[in-house]
């Protein structure tokens, strides 16, 4: 929802009441959207350094204690980590990685994670060519973009493999009739 609301467009907007109730809503948003990111960072720090040892015997009580499942625990902790791979994680003053910072929610981040680098690279180009920001999409049009580039590598790919089995019949033909 934020990706579709922006202060400009919502300044647009003639209705000073609609204006005001919006500019509080992306606030909220956007402060959520920081906090999220804050809460996946420390719960990335605990699990990978293993700080909640002394206190619970695994990482899914610990999960448990903040009430939050072990699933969204794991898939915070890979968001976070494909933010840093990537580079989408800017410096505060003291030159520390903010991750209040990351334009991206946690989930999306979690969706591009599961691709290799090469893939994300490739994802990013594809996406590039169909004039989509794939940091500004929502989780389903982030799902679905995904889904459509798979397509067309797939596409891709059996156009790839058709020509190169034209070209071994071509040889095979002209071989044969030396």
């Amino acid at each position: 929802m934020i990706e579709l609301m922006t202060v400009n467009s919502i300044n647009a907007l003639s209705n000073k009441e609609l204006k005001s109730n919006l500019k509080v809503m992306y606030t909220a948003l956007e402060t959520g959207k920081k906090a999220t990111w804050c809460f996946a960072k420390a719960c990335t720090d605990i699990i990978k350094g293993e700080q909640f040892k002394d206190d619970f015997k695994t990482a899914k009580d610990f999960s448990a204690f903040v009430n939050v499942t072990s699933g969204a625990m794991s898939q915070m902790v890979k968001a976070v980590d494909f933010v840093t791979r990537e580079g989408l994680v800017e410096k505060d003053k003291k030159g520390k990685l903010d991750y209040g910072t990351v334009a991206i929610p946690v989930y999306n981040a979690y969706l591009l994670s599961v691709l290799s680098e090469d893939e994300y690279d490739s994802f990013v180009e594809w996406c590039e060519g169909q004039e989509i920001n794939h940091l500004a999409l929502s989780q389903v049009n982030l799902k679905k973009a995904l889904a459509d580039w798979k397509e067309s590598l797939v596409v891709d790919t059996t156009a790839t493999e058709s020509e190169a089995e034209s070209e071994a019949e071509s040889e095979a033909e002209s071989e044969a009739e030396s």
